[in-house]
């Protein structure tokens, strides 16, 4: 259950089982629980599972995003540097 220990962090996961924990369903009169009942809880549930996970996926690709213009960002500092080393040579070669 240790793989599970960063899934309890996200808050949107412990209103989840929080939400499971209290659900109540309707029960019919002759035993057992109104399927409709079931189905409501369950759709609830799935909604906000895969509210949960479009957030996640837009996290993981701003996060992808940030990293590769991160190193577009290096990639251009490195190229600056060497054009203003150019141009200081240049620049020495013409005063000599």
């Amino acid at each position: 259950m240790e793989q599970y220990a960063e899934l309890k962090s996200i808050p949107e996961i412990q209103e989840i089982a929080a939400y499971l924990r209290n659900m109540k369903f309707k029960r019919k009169v002759f035993g057992g629980c109104d399927p409709e009942s079931v189905l409501n809880h369950m759709y609830q549930v799935t909604a906000q599972y895969e509210t949960i996970i479009a957030s996640l996926l837009s996290q993981r690709g701003n996060a992808r995003q940030v990293s590769e213009l991160q190193a577009r960002l290096a990639q251009a500092e490195r190229d600056n540097a060497m054009v203003r080393w150019y141009e200081e040579s240049v620049r020495a070669s013409l005063w000599r």
